[in-house]
Parts: C-alpha cells; sequence; structure tokens
C-alpha cells in the first residue's frame, strides 16, 4: 500500500502531538558525526564510565548511519518539543535549604516527549508508513540538517522561537518528503554561555568537557572532584546555566503545556535535609526510573551534601556532622568538604 500523505499533514499531525516545531532532512550518512566523536574521545572529552554505557559513544559506526536503523529508509522526521514552563527554580531561603534541577527535570519532559513520539509513530504506521522502530542517529546533527536550529557555543540546538529550551525527537521514515533546508544563523560573537559555565567546562564553540560539565557531575558515580564542588551550587540533577545566560533564551516566553508533574517533595527544588535520611525504599520508588541518576541513593546524596556546603547554611551542620559516622565512604567524604566549607564561610 502506497501511503497518501503529503509533508504539510506530517507537519500538522507532529504539532498536535505537542511538537512545536517539525522539519524533514534526508536520511543520508553523518560522516562528520563519527570522525568529531572519535577525536574527541582521543582527547578525553568524555568519561570512560560515559563512554561505555552511553550507546551512542560505544557504536560510533551505527549512529552514524541512518539505514542501520531503516534499510528502506527515505527521510528522518525531526521535531523539538519545547519544555519551558513556569516552575520556580529554587526555593532555598535561611533556615530551609533546597535543590535546584534543571528545567527538563522539572517535569516528567522525557517521559512525555517519549509518549507523544511514540504516538506520532503509531499514527503513521497506521496511515501506511513504515517507521524505524529505534532512532540510532546523533539527534543533533540532525536538527541542524532539517533546519530545527542551529548548534550554540553550548553544544546545544538553539531555536529562534524557543531557544534551546527544547528536547529533540526523530522520526525515520520510508516515505519521500521534501527536505527543509539548514538555517544561515549562527552565535555570531556572543559568549554569554561560555562566561556562564561554573566550571568552564565549553572548551571550544560546540565543544564540551564533559568531565568538568555539572550534567555530568551530578548523575556520574562516585567522587566529585573536589576541585569542581564549590562550582555546582546547590545543583542536584543537570545544570543550566549556559541556558539561563543564552540571549535567545531570556526572550521565551513561558509556555502553557500538558507535561505531568514529578512529586513535588523529591524532584522540585526539593528541601535538602530530608533527602540525607531518605530510605532505600523511597529511593527507588521515586528516583530509580531516572535514566539521569545514578541507581543509588548515594549519588544523590553526595549531591544533597556538597548543596548544603556551598549554600553554607549553619542549620545543615548537624546533619552533615552525623554523615561523617555514615557507612557509606563517599558520604564521609563529602560531608568533611561541606563542613569545612562552611566553617570557612564563618570565619571569613
Amino acid at each position: 500500500m502506497t501511503p497518501i500523505i503529503n509533508k504539510e499533514e506530517i507537519i500538522k499531525i507532529g504539532n498536535r502531538f505537542g511538537f512545536e516545531i517539525v522539519k524533514i532532512c534526508s536520511p543520508k550518512q553523518f560522516t562528520d558525526y563519527e570522525k568529531i566523536v572519535k577525536e574527541r574521545i582521543r582527547a578525553g572529552l568524555y568519561p570512560e564510565e560515559l563512554i561505555s554505557y552511553e550507546e551512542i559513544l560505544k557504536d560510533v559506526e551505527t549512529y552514524a548511519n541512518p539505514y542501520n536503523s531503516l534499510p528502506d529508509a527515505k527521510s528522518i522526521i525531526c521535531m523539538a518539543f519545547c519544555y519551558y514552563t513556569m516552575e520556580q527554580t529554587d526555593l532555598t531561603k535561611p533556615g530551609e535549604p533546597h535543590g535546584v534541577l534543571a528545567r527538563a527535570y522539572q517535569r516528567d519532559v522525557y517521559g512525555e516527549k517519549h509518549r507523544r513520539e511514540k504516538q506520532y509513530a503509531e499514527l503513521l504506521h497506521k496511515k501506511g508508513i513504515k517507521v524505524a522502530k529505534r532512532n540510532l542517529i546523533p539527534r543533533k546533527m540532525a536538527a541542524i540538517r532539517a533546519g530545527i536550529g542551529w548548534q550554540g557555543k553550548n553544544s546545544l540546538i538553539i531555536t529562534e522561537e524557543f531557544g534551546s529550551w527544547i528536547a529533540l525527537s526523530n522520526l525515520i521514515v520510508n516515505i519521500e518528503l521534501e527536505p527543509d533546508n539548514p538555517l544561515s544563523k549562527d552565535c555570531g560573537s556572543c559568549q554569554s554561555c561560555i562566561r556562564a559555565c561554573p566550571t568552564s567546562a565549553i572548551q571550544a564553540p560546540g565543544v564540551i568537557n564533559v568531565n568538568k560539565c555539572i550534567d555530568y557531575l551530578t548523575c556520574k558515580t562516585g567522587v566529585i572532584p573536589q576541585k569542581l564542588r564549590d562550582k555546582m551550587g546547590n545543583r542536584l540533577v543537570s545544570c543550566d546555566c549556559c541556558q539561563e545566560a543564552c540571549p535567545y533564551n531570556k526572550a521565551v516566553k513561558f509556555i502553557k503545556k500538558d507535561i505531568p508533574s514529578i512529586d513535588p517533595v523529591y524532584r522540585h527544588s526539593p528541601a535538602l535535609l530530608p533527602l540525607l535520611s531518605i530510605t532505600e525504599d523511597d529511593f527507588r520508588k521515586y528516583y530509580l526510573d531516572c535514566e539521569f541518576l545514578d541507581p543509588r541513593s548515594e549519588s544523590l546524596q553526595r549531591n544533597v551534601i556538597i548543596a548544603l556546603g556551598n549554600i553554607g547554611d549553619p542549620i545543615a551542620i548537624p546533619i552533615l556532622q552525623k554523615c561523617l559516622k555514615s557507612t557509606k565512604s563517599i558520604l564521609r567524604e563529602h560531608a568533611k568538604w561541606a563542613l569545612e566549607y562552611i566553617f570557612n564561610f564563618k570565619t571569613n
């Protein structure tokens, strides 16, 4: 059966599922992806643990070629899902230290995006279009090729209307659709994101030293390097510093969008002190489904301890002193640092 559907209808369906931008690009191989990733791995810009479990880094050759996802691919539908909603980022006040979560994790952004993407694919399938079951492609490069946006100096895709407050999706299909053109735009001489990065992780325009990026540090396993701890502030999950500094992002208006809330006790600028006594059962109930976090409570609590040290509120001293007697060495080490940092605040 030959599907009877045109590009305009494809776009309207995508918009109906909540993807604000829908564009098309060709499925030709992303030859630059393989070259760039391998060069950055050789340069040590990706941590070893990330390379070992991040499939897109571990299997570069597969991801560089969309035909590995769908042998008879003819087009890639590229979508942008805006998530810039009204949540207040930081609820900290004297005597009540709270953590900060990047906006993409303040609601179930990625879960909702995946659900809508699946519904989009199922509808296209019902219309006789074959859709790849897995989209093994570099999403940023596809978005650039399709004209969704351009790559900012912080490596994120920036759109004209929604800045970089977007999550990217793709559907690889077996129908020929007229491709869109890449945008002839860039960030010009702007250095705002580079200056704003707390850890100087933006090594060059579009090049991130992931070892220093707070997005990675908050979800990694093990010890956080001491020289980076005071740069993390009270961030528990990821970081928006480079996005908040971007002039394009400052112009984006809040949107009303039905993105499911996540338990506010644990996810939306959560109070820090209770998290240091979270049970393993509660951790597994509220956090284990999150791909961005190491599936052990000690990594979350490590971030909490660093956040308490950086906030410097004396109310945290008793519970941090209790952490010095923890059975987990990682909590003892970070608690010692946090207490020294707080007392240094007081003496200064």
